[in-house]
Order: C-alpha cells, then structure tokens, then sequence
C-alpha cells in the first residue's frame, strides 16, 4: 500500500475493509472478530487517510457536541473505541487535555500512544478495557463510529460497565450511523432497562445528514449519522 494513489488507495479501502464490514453486519462468530482485527492491524498505519478519504465526519461532529455540551476545559474523558486517536486531535484543538483511550487494537493504540493527545491507553475488547477502569472516573465517556458498526463490535451489552465508570451527572455521548440501529443484533431492550433503573436517561438524539461519503451498496443516500447524548444519574 505504499505507492498507491488515493484513487487506488481509496478503491482497496472499499474492497478490503468496507465490504468486508457489511457482510460482517450479517453475521457473528469469533472468526468474525479476529478476521476484523486483522483487518484494522493491516490498515492502521492508513487509517486516518483513508477515513479523511471516505469523509468521515465522527471525530469532528462528537467533539464539536462535547464542547457545546460543557464549559470545563479541566473534566475527564474516555474515548472507547479510541482507534488511532482522532477524536482527541478535535478535542484538544477545542482547549480539552484529560483524555483518556480505550481500544481492541494494540496497532491502533500504537499509533495513538504516538500522537500524544492522550493520556492513558487501555487494550481492551467490549468491556474488558472498561472492567480496567475505577467507578466514577470520568465525566465524559465519548464513542464514534464505535457501537454498532457489525454484530461483533460493541453494543448495548456495554453500556452498563460505561455508565459505572461516568460519574453522576455526567455524560455518555455515542455517535453512530442511523441505519446500523435497525441491524438484528442490536438490543436496545438493555438501554430501556437502565433507564427504569435510573441508571441513565435520554437527553438527546440527534440526526444530522453527512455521516461519511454515501457508499453504493447503501440505501441511505444521506449518510445519516445520529448523536446520542445520555445522562447518568
């Protein structure tokens, strides 16, 4: 992959990592999950182009929600779902230096570690990386384009180990693509549950159309990416 231009590189990214994506939204095995690790290890080092190629708008959208949501430069906030730090580039630009990373990837963690704009960096799949962390740690716990994404990257089965890390009334802000919640293995009985158990409540969803380029084989010709923003009591 060194030598190709970003029409070609863009090309592979489909075919290799895209398709491979939404054909894993059919289906979960373990061999599911470990042919998706090698997939992120084999692209990490060109992750972040190949997400500025699709026009991936995740990193930019969950900070520019934090930033709006909360005046305290000083909190604390886990990106789950880390990747390569993206997020954290945004939020440090927005004057945010407490940020903390939670990733399934060693190479994506890397390359975060690399970058600088974090601090701690946790190995992890689901809620392992989470079952690492102290109650009432952060303020903020933030996740783009993490939930969801197939049946065997995180879902709601995760979302009580979160809620226990945020401290109360602070935030869980999840970023998603609209289409992936009508996907079979998505559970959102478990939300429904902590609710009633005022764990967490609902303050906002937010629809917005540009979640990234539209992909051929999609029906959603806007892209829609949807913002959650939850409150842990």
């Amino acid at each position: 992959m060194s030598n190709e231009s970003d029409e070609e590189f863009f090309k592979l990214w489909m075919s290799a990592f895209q398709e491979s994506m939404e054909k894993a939204r059919q289906r979960t095995s373990s061999f599911e999950y470990e042919m998706q690790q090698h997939l992120y290890k084999d692209f990490a080092s060109k992750y972040d182009k190949a997400i500025s190629l699709e026009s991936y708008s995740g990193p930019s959208k969950i900070a520019e929600k934090i930033n709006d949501l909360v005046f305290d430069k000083n909190i604390k906030i886990l990106d789950y779902g880390c990747g390569t730090g993206l997020v954290s580039e945004y939020l440090i630009k927005f004057g945010f230096s407490e940020i903390d990373g939670v990733d399934a990837n060693q190479e994506m963690l890397n390359l975060a570690k690399a970058k600088g704009t974090m601090n701690k960096l946790i190995l992890g799949r689901n809620d392992e990386g989470l079952k690492k962390i102290s109650s009432n740690e952060y303020d903020i716990v933030c996740s783009a384009g993490t939930f969801f994404l197939s049946a065997t990257h995180p879902g709601t089965e995760c979302f009580r180990e979160i809620c226990r890390t945020i401290k109360s009334g602070g935030y869980f802000i999840l970023l998603t693509k609209q289409s992936y919640l009508s996907c079979s293995y998505v559970n959102w009985s478990i939300v429904e549950e902590l609710e009633k158990e005022h764990v967490l409540e609902i303050v906002s969803k937010e629809p917005y159309e540009g979640y990234r380029k539209h992909f051929p084989n999609e029906q959603d010709t806007q892209s829609t990416g949807i913002i959650f923003t939850f409150r842990v009591l």
